[in-house]
């Protein structure tokens, strides 16, 4: 039992926010909001929300949650999908006997938990979280 492969992929949840600030033209700050208080990947599809428009603050724009869930649900299934493909081509590919384990923001999706094993073969997936104790210089990394 040991680690077989590690890697670090440099897009994520932070993308997640980028493309709700341009789907639903919104400052990033507000985007942010939404991410954190509506990142599920279903949702109730015919629920209303209020959010401040681009430029104007003011001006409020009225978004279904289903356009926040298809924002979210595309670019957490594509970072999956090329989580997946550097996996597969990988030499370690077909000796990964304990499964994936994803860790970072986007593991904090409702219903990633779903997505990711079938994006992985069915492979078994686990999200987990770093422990603070065993990583020194990166406090920051840890409120993500």
């Amino acid at each position: 039992n040991s680690i077989r492969y590690n890697d670090c992929l440099q897009i994520g949840s932070i993308n997640i926010t980028q493309d709700l600030s341009m789907a639903l033209h919104t400052p990033l700050k507000e985007a942010e909001k939404i991410k954190l208080n509506y990142a599920a990947l279903s949702q109730q599809p015919n629920a209303l929300i209020q959010i401040p428009s681009m430029g104007d603050e003011r001006k409020v724009n009225e978004v279904s949650l289903d356009i926040i869930s298809n924002v979210i649900y595309a670019r957490a299934e594509e970072t999956l999908m090329i989580l997946a493909k550097i996996l597969s081509d990988n030499r370690y590919a077909n000796s990964i006997g304990g499964g994936v384990v994803l860790t970072g923001g986007m593991t904090k999706l409702a219903g990633i938990d779903e997505l990711a094993p079938a994006t992985f073969d069915n492979r078994s997936v686990r999200l987990a979280t770093a422990r603070k104790d065993l990583i020194t210089g990166f406090s920051e990394i840890f409120n993500d």
